[in-house]
């Protein structure tokens, strides 16, 4: 046995003990966390008194889709236990039209997360403009053209593969649209453009005015309080609820689209061999943990800045 198969059979077996890990441990109790904590985000949220609200309209429909996207994550685990579904030719169809659909939801995330944040970024540095803007009717509004144009923009995906049986063997494999070049670089790329690197430059850029904004106020406020405790108001409270979202977003979605960007370069390339493959199979995992951790974190940050005085130390 040479070098290079001793190499393959290695990261063989790390790629099974990091699927066992992240698909069958930590994955199903993150999740389901992450679930219920989205649905108490949800009752939370959907109170009377919470609905005035604008940011609570978007940090709503977020949750929808967190709820979504995890219980989807949720099943598609069970791909993982072949004594549950190997050989089974309907759940290869229902993990394909799984997959797109947690797509769909996970790329409404990312918008929703977008567009709160320059809402906020509106609210905060031209208060004026943003209270005839920034009204719930309108975010309602918004909160629809985005999930609308996030579905229609990631449903071709449901195109691109296949479930093929043959002699009681079955797989999945690309269909001829997915194989196409043409559609590779015309949708892929541009399906990535939009769902991952324009919104996540947007998101740092916006995120950091946001963050420049906060830090300028706080130190106006030590400097008016002199020798006194300041407390944030419920305009910045909210703002540095939505900074730590945006900035877990970040973190956690960054890994991901950088991956998606080297596999689509790989198969345009035709550059993917045994090594490569299992490489990035452990890197998606990972990967995939993180957005996870990501959809089941944000009532976490939404519980911990709730409070009615956030105290900040000068």
């Amino acid at each position: 046995m040479n070098a290079s198969n001793t190499s393959v059979n290695l990261l063989e077996a790390h790629l099974q003990l990091t699927r066992f890990a992240v698909q069958k441990v930590i994955t199903p109790v993150i999740a389901s966390s992450g679930i219920i904590l989205n649905i108490l985000n949800v009752l939370v949220l959907s109170r009377r008194n919470m609905r005035s609200s604008s940011t609570n309209t978007y940090l709503f429909a977020l949750a929808i889709c967190d709820i979504g996207y995890l219980s989807l994550a949720l099943t598609l685990t069970l791909r993982h236990y072949d004594d549950i579904v190997k050989g089974s030719l309907h759940f290869e169809r229902y993990y394909l039209a799984a997959r797109v659909m947690a797509n769909v939801f996970s790329n409404a995330a990312v918008w929703l997360t977008l567009t709160f944040t320059v809402e906020r970024y509106v609210c905060v540095c031209f208060p004026m403009r943003g209270k005839a803007i920034c009204t719930p009717y309108r975010a309602r509004s918004t909160v629809l053209v985005v999930c609308s144009i996030a579905t229609l923009l990631t449903l071709p995906q449901a195109g691109e593969k296949t479930v093929i049986e043959d002699g009681g063997n079955i797989s999945i494999d690309f269909t001829s649209l997915g194989d196409l070049a043409s559609y590779q670089w015309g949708y892929v790329y541009t399906n990535q453009a939009l769902f991952t690197f324009i919104p996540m430059i947007l998101l740092t850029i916006f995120n950091s005015l946001l963050i420049r904004t906060v830090m300028k106020a706080a130190k106006k406020r030590t400097i008016l309080r002199a020798g006194q405790k300041p407390k944030i108001s419920e305009q910045h409270r909210t703002t540095i609820m939505l900074i730590s979202i945006v900035m877990v977003f970040l973190i956690c979605q960054t890994p991901q689209a950088t991956t998606n960007i080297v596999w689509a370069y790989f198969k345009l390339t035709n550059s993917i061999d045994d090594r490569r493959k299992r490489v990035m199979h452990i890197v998606g995992n990972i990967c995939n943990l993180l957005v996870i951790i990501n959809a089941s974190i944000n009532f976490a940050l939404y519980s911990s800045l709730s409070e009615r005085d956030v105290n900040l130390q000068p």
